[in-house]
């Protein structure tokens, strides 16, 4: 059996290849073919729904016997939407209901894993910075895969996101996964939505952590639209924002293997909110720089997402009991990808009236915002109750 890190690293990294390389592969698929509308509709469509298919299945995570399994047929649901979509060839009626489909899988291979892995042991930020490490070693795969697949043929990059959420469901079984213990018989009655709304809203930390990251996720939802754009008016090809994703992934990815060998000392909200805060700022110098400048942004943004991931991670785990961890996760994942979602229709708009640098001023101030009325929250660590 591996060790613990590495059934972590396995683990995460595949659950994320599909959602981090989604919007990437329909972005580039109908610029292929001129609908970029169709692309703000799609991405909309993966994420939106998941402000209730998340929470929902947050719940069937802390109430499962087997958590792994469910997580297994989540990953197996989020295989045979991306074959539709193939199927569907962007016709707009079937595509947007294959790409909903994804809405029900996700917030578990995402959100809900991360809530699984930080119950393998009470090392928390080190199960953190692994999870985050395979998090995104996945965001560095992805838009590498949907990039290359997409010189050849677009559609091609959606299938191969489908074969790696079907690995999910051989690596839950082949690396051997920590059993967790489901509701106890006695406890007839387990945990509820609105439980970890509760749990949420009642924790400074956790109501400041969500607010800052549904925040910046309402902007980044649109960040690879702006991208192409962006790259679009400078005269280059549109593939440079695969470019710059990847080496935003790289950045993020050299960032979470730095935080497994050595770790920040700022309490988790704190180093969460400040991520978000430095993100906003770096997002708005994009828009404004040449290319050159772009790639060293990008490795910058990248870098950012390290410490955003392990502080969000933690400061979940060490607020929420356990019987409601994977619904606390799960819904404040759901909040994320919904806000993304509205998030990529904002920005497909502006983009469609050749707003590109607007779109990046908008995605950073988004964040900008979200991290103030973060910080209002007047968070203070030291009077956290600690119930992990």
């Amino acid at each position: 059996m591996l060790p613990l890190h590495r059934r972590v690293l396995v683990v995460s990294s595949l659950a994320r290849i599909q959602p981090e390389g989604i919007a990437l592969a329909l972005v580039l698929w109908c610029a292929e073919r001129d609908v970029p509308r169709l692309a703000g509709l799609l991405l909309a469509a993966t994420t939106f729904p998941q402000l209730v298919t998340g929470p929902l299945m947050g719940r069937a995570l802390d109430r499962a016997a087997r958590p792994a399994t469910t997580a297994a047929l989540a990953a197996g649901l989020s295989a045979a939407a991306c074959a539709c979509l193939v199927v569907a060839d962007l016709r707009p009626g079937p595509s947007i209901v294959a790409a909903a489909v994804l809405a029900v899988s996700t917030p578990v291979l995402t959100g809900g894993l991360s809530s699984l892995v930080m119950g393998w042991s009470e090392d928390h930020a080190g199960l953190a910075a692994w999870d985050s490490t395979g998090y995104n070693a996945a965001g560095l795969a992805a838009p590498v895969m949907v990039t290359v697949a997409a010189l050849w043929r677009p559609p091609v990059a959606i299938a191969a996101l489908g074969v790696a959420s079907l690995a999910v469901v051989i690596a839950l079984v082949a690396v051997g996964v920590p059993r967790q213990p489901g509701p106890e018989p006695a406890d007839r009655h387990p945990a509820r939505v609105r439980d970890a709304l509760a749990t949420i809203v009642g924790s400074p930390s956790l109501r400041a952590v969500t607010i800052g990251t549904t925040l910046l996720s309402a902007g980044l939802g649109g960040l690879e639209l702006a991208l192409a754009a962006a790259v679009t008016a400078r005269g280059l090809p549109v593939e440079r924002a695969g470019v710059l994703v990847t080496v935003i992934a790289v950045g993020a990815l050299a960032g979470s293997i730095a935080l497994t060998r050595r770790s920040i000392p700022l309490p988790a909200a704190t180093m969460t909110l400040v991520a978000v805060g430095a993100t906003g700022l770096t997002v708005i110098a994009l828009a404004v720089s040449p290319w050159w400048a772009m790639v060293a942004l990008a490795a910058v943004l990248g870098l950012l997402d390290a410490p955003l991931l392990v502080g969000t991670y933690r400061a979940r785990t060490e607020a929420s009991p356990p019987a409601v961890r994977a619904g606390v996760f799960t819904l404040a994942a759901s909040a994320k990808l919904g806000a993304g979602s509205l998030g990529a229709l904002a920005v497909a708009t502006i983009v469609a009236h050749g707003s590109a640098t607007a779109g990046l001023v908008l995605i950073g101030a988004t964040a900008l915002l979200g991290a103030t009325l973060a910080a209002s929250q007047h968070i203070n660590p030291d009077t956290e109750a600690h119930t992990s």
